[in-house]
Order: C-alpha cells, then structure tokens, then sequence
C-alpha cells in the first residue's frame, strides 16, 4: 500500500492532536514506517504505479498469447517471453501461484549520466529525487519476486557502485539478512572504464540472496583452468609458487602400483615413488593436500598417463567427473578458460546474432555468467528462472544452452517492457538460436557458423492486456484459456481472481 503526501500530512496531523487512527490509518503508518527503516529519506509516488498513463484500478489485466509468434518443435513446456511492464506481470504471476526457482536481474543502475523510466515518467539524470525514485522503483518489484520464489529459490542482481550499498540494505530488508549469500565482485571490464580520473572500475557487482538460506544447497563449481586442459590437466603446481619451499606441506610422495596401475598415498609392494619435480629438477609441489587428493582418488577422480619421456604423469579426470569435487566458488569471479565474464565479449555474442544499431546500443551480460549462475543455484535440471529485465534475452540464451549441454528441460521467463526490445531483439535473437534463421528468413549470422539451432525448445511471446471492467470485450479474455492451461496448469480463468 503506498502512502501519497497528503495521506502522511494527515497522519502527522492525527498524532499531533492524539487523535484515534481507524484500521486503515493505522495499516498506511505501519506500512510509512516499514517503508523508512532503511534510514533513507526515499520518495513515494502519489499515485498507483500505471499502464501507459491507465489506472489499473478501472481495467483488469490478463495474458494475451501472439499466436502468430509462437515456436513450436517439442512436445513439452513453452518457455515464456512477456512483453510489458514488469511490476504488473510480477503481480500476475503471483495471483495466478506462479513459483520459479532462480531469478536473475540486470536493472537499470541509476548512473549519473543516464536517465531511467519509473511509472511512465522518465527520471531524469539530473533529479533530485532520482536516488530515492530507483529505490523506492527497485523495492516495488524486489518484494514481488520474493513472493514468487520457490522455498529454495534464490535470486541474483547485478549492480553498480552507485547502488550497491542501498540496494544491499534494501535486499536485507526484504528477504532477511539471514537469507544474505554473497556479494560477488564479477571483473566484467579487465582492462577497467576509462571514465574516472581516479580509479578505473573493472567490474560490477552480483548480490545474492536464498528464499531460505537454511534449506538452500548450492552447488560446488569448477573455476578453473582451460576447458580444453581439463581432461589431463596436470595435479602439480606450475608457474609462480610452484617450489616446495613455498607450500612445504604439499610436497609429499604419491605411489602407483605399477601392476594395477592403482595411486596410492602409503608405500605397498610393487609401488612407484613420484615426487613433484620441476623442469630444472629441483623440488616442486602438488596443488592439494593429502586430504583432498585422497577424496578425489576414493571419487576415481585422478589418473595416470604416461607423458613422451616415459615418466608417469598424475592427472585429474574430465570436467564432468570433476563436477563432484567439494570445491568453493570465491566472491571474485573473473574471466578464466573455462567462463568467460567480459561485457565486450558479451556483446560479440549479441552481435554474432543480431547486427543492428539497437543490438549494438546495449550492454548485455555475457552467456557464461548467466551459466555459471544456474549451475550454482540448482541441480535441478526442471528448474525455472526468471529474468524480470530481460533486455536483449541473454538468460534466455544461456538456460537453453545449458540444457543442450546436459540435456537439461529448464525453462525460462523473461519479461521486457520495451516493444522495440521485446521483440525486435530479444524476440528475434531467441527465434534466430532456436530455429537457425531470422524471422524474415535470414540465415547468414554468424552465430551459425560455430553453433547448432537449439531445435528442442519452443517459446511463446505474450502481452499484458488491458480490459475495461464495465466495457471490457470479454471473449478476449476468453481466448486466453488455453495459455493459462498450457503454461500456468490453470483449468479455468476467474477474471476477478487472477487481475
């Protein structure tokens, strides 16, 4: 419930005189006072967030499948792409019991040089209110996707240094500091920004927050070296501090039984010494203790080959193999052979696509973080994720290229407001990938050339419409069931209920 000036002017005047509040006075003061306790003086719109200037309280407002837009080549779930304004399709969502398991956001992050859109109205760059209008924006929406996160859900937003610090006291507030994961630092511009006279900023941020942290499981994560030198990729530490006067504890002696071909860390019959030994013969050292390489040898997680020299070689098994190690993701994430961070490489991957002045205007997250942040989440291979600013459709992109890779059947929905966004990129780039071709026919991107259409994934783009409650044309609304059956298992539409 949001609280106009003249209804806080009023209130201030009833406690003044000590006058009775009646119930609903006192539910807008506890809401006044809820809406403080970041300690921020934030401002508060007079009026109702609205649909193109519409005031929502006289319309009510459904889905509307485009027919003529859907994909269809399997016999399973659409993923769903929602064109409108993203605080109402939130809202919907919840009234029809939507749940999803992973939310990402990338919103707009109140830069100093750029304007935002909040209700219909841009904010501009120079308001004096645009600080407290994004928080006030952002908690509308943060409070909604906390409703429909599933019991072990968890939710990812990207954000700048301009932000960072209120959007994590606002985030604390609205899913519990108990609920509080991490604060990623993610190296997303290495080379760093060449528009501070100070300090080059190289990255951004990504906070993280669980439904409930204390039956949230995430997932341990291989960040490490080159894919192409996983299978193989040698146990002793190589380069810098790769002495064993530097990590004395992990020189040691590891036995392979040459019979069995078995590694063993005690010495038995019929067993071969291997120490690390560094290309000019002195002493080296292995990159794990003991403890650990005894665990990934119980997991049959290492094994021996013999390198052109005829000496043995100890070597860790494939990438999927590796994927059960106990391994921690730090709260610095770079750019590395195996995940690649880079917003400049990100929009190569765009553009590979779609090679347009609008494509070229945007800054979207590159594929493999969005990856790296779905494998983190859930094993679930069935689960569902949201992406509420979906801009030019890159979490679209990556759940699908995540469930080519492990024949995974995650699904996604991704809400955009902007018509010329919604369709005319992220439309187009999540036809192009799916289908191998443009909607206008066009088969010449250069995506194609180093990857295949994901042929298994059908998507169906939706609209939120508008009805006038006393003059509405409701066959429209009508038309609309076999979308709530289809996509949200809702059998019959009570207009009244789900708007």
């Amino acid at each position: 419930m949001e609280i106009t000036a003249e209804e806080r002017i009023n209130l201030q005047k009833k406690l003044n005189n000590k006058e009775k509040l009646n119930n609903d006075e006192i539910e807008k003061l506890i809401n006044l006072l809820d809406q403080t306790k970041l300690g921020l003086k934030l401002f508060y719109s007079q009026k109702e967030e609205t649909i193109k200037g519409k005031n929502i309280k006289n319309y009510y407002y459904f889905f509307e499948e485009i027919n003529n837009l859907e994909i269809k080549n399997a016999n399973k779930k659409s993923n769903l792409l929602i064109e409108g304004d993203n605080y109402f399709a939130l809202k919907h969502l919840i009234k029809i019991n939507q749940k999803v398991d992973i939310i990402y956001i990338d919103p707009p992050y109140n830069t100093k040089n750029k304007d935002f859109i909040y209700n219909d109205i841009i904010i501009s760059k120079d308001d004096d209110f645009k600080h407290s209008k994004w928080l006030s924006f952002m908690k509308r929406r943060l409070k909604l996707a906390q409703k429909l996160l599933s019991d072990n859900g968890v939710i990812f937003v990207s954000i700048d240094d301009n932000e960072q610090a209120y959007l994590k006291v606002l985030m604390d507030e609205i899913f519990g500091e108990e609920n509080f994961v991490s604060n990623i630092f993610v190296e997303s511009n290495p080379s760093g920004r060449s528009d501070s006279k100070d300090i080059a900023n190289s990255g951004d941020y990504l906070l993280i927050y669980a439904k409930n942290k204390l039956i949230n499981e995430f997932n341990k994560i291989i960040f490490d070296p080159k894919e192409s030198d996983l299978k193989g990729y040698s146990i002793q530490k190589v380069g810098s501090n790769s002495r064993r006067e530097d990590r004395p504890n992990l020189y040691y002696p590891i036995y392979i039984n040459y019979e069995t071909q078995k590694i063993l860390l005690d010495n038995f019959e019929k067993s071969i010494k291997i120490f690390p030994k560094l290309s000019n013969n002195e002493d080296g050292r292995w990159i794990y203790s003991k403890e650990t390489l005894q665990s990934m040898i119980e997991k049959n997680l290492i094994e021996i080959v013999k390198n052109t020299k005829n000496k043995y070689i100890i070597k860790w098994l494939d990438k999927e193999k590796k994927e059960g190690l106990d391994l921690k993701l730090k709260s610095s994430w770079h750019t590395n052979g195996i995940y690649s961070l880079s917003n400049s490489v990100a929009k190569i991957q765009l553009l590979s696509i779609i090679n347009s002045k609008e494509a070229e205007s945007m800054t979207p997250k590159n594929i493999d973080l969005l990856k790296l942040i779905i494998k983190f989440s859930s094993s679930n291979k069935n689960s569902i994720i949201l992406d509420f600013f979906a801009g030019s459709g890159t979490t679209g992109h990556a759940v699908m290229q995540l469930n080519k890779e492990d024949n995974g059947n995650r699904q996604f929905i991704l809400i955009e407001k902007e018509n010329n966004i919604a369709k005319d990129i992220c439309y187009e780039r999540l036809y192009r990938i799916i289908n191998g071709k443009g909607t206008k026919g066009k088969q010449d991107f250069k995506w194609l050339k180093k990857n295949k259409p994901y042929l298994k994934e059908n998507l169906k783009y939706i609209k939120i419409k508008l009805e006038d409650k006393i003059n509405g044309n409701y066959e429209e609304i009508e038309s609309s069931k076999d979308l709530y059956k289809s996509s949200f298992n809702i059998s019959n539409i009570n207009i009244n209920e789900i708007s």
